[in-house]
């Protein structure tokens, strides 16, 4: 919401975000400014239930978000270095509510791919920009021209995660936690076709400026998470004899 707040003027000029409730006028702009004090009071409220450590995560949430909106949203490549810690610092706040400890894989690969999706987010708006006949994004300080680098430093990114998976099963991390974690190298081709097609998809232009929210809407996203899901389970089973030259 203070996003949007924030961005109510660019929004509204904006092809697609101009459909958001608040910059469309559906949502009237009083009913903001009244619903945020409420859902802070709410959400901090709840986080101090679970513990004071979760309220303390949630307020350098609050910080980072601010900044992030008010700041570092116009810098270029410094905006994607704070989203993408944003997103980072949910997998941290989640450690902290549900006390399970930290894993330091999950957090490396949470990054880079991170990294990648938000690079992928620019990618399209870019693209977008592109297509429009514009060569400059207003309050974001990108140009058009700078479309092919965001391809190579969002691949990279999306690499770079599917390394430190890789990594990751091959650890002593893994052969703990799963019976038969030779089983889990079958995710790495799905997590491989899983980003390539976004990137496949963000280069033609069809990517949503959100990955995140096309993520949610896209049936071959809930079929690559229905076979991950698989594979774990069997994973923490053992149903199958050992494979020697993968253990």
């Amino acid at each position: 919401v203070l996003n949007d707040l924030f961005d109510l003027g660019a929004d509204r000029q904006h092809p697609t975000k101009r459909r958001r409730p608040l910059a469309s006028g559906a949502l009237p702009l009083w009913t903001t400014l009244i619903s945020i004090p409420v859902l802070l009071a709410g959400s901090f409220g709840l986080a101090y239930s679970i513990s004071t450590g979760t309220a303390i995560a949630l307020a350098i949430y609050l910080i980072l978000t601010i900044a992030y909106t008010s700041v570092f949203k116009r810098l270029v490549l410094l905006d994607v270095i704070c989203l993408s810690v944003l997103y980072v610092w949910r997998v941290v706040a989640g450690h902290v509510a549900t006390g399970i400890a930290y894993s330091p894989w999950l957090l490396s690969f949470s990054l880079f791919l991170f990294v990648s999706l938000t690079f992928s987010k620019r990618t399209s708006e870019l693209h977008n920009l592109r297509a429009a006949g514009r060569s400059f994004a207003a309050h974001r300080g990108y140009h058009a021209k700078d479309l092919e680098q965001m391809k190579v430093f969002g691949t990279a990114s999306a690499f770079s995660a599917a390394v430190v998976f890789t990594m990751y099963l091959n650890s002593e991390t893994a052969r703990g936690l799963y019976r038969q974690p030779e089983l889990l190298w079958f995710l790495s081709p799905l997590l491989l076709y899983w980003v390539c097609r976004i990137w496949i998809l963000a280069s033609r232009g069809e990517l949503l400026e959100d990955p995140v929210l096309f993520a949610l809407k896209d049936r071959v996203t809930y079929m690559v998470a229905v076979f991950a899901l698989s594979i774990v389970w069997l994973a923490t089973h053992e149903f199958f004899p050992r494979v020697p030259f993968l253990r």
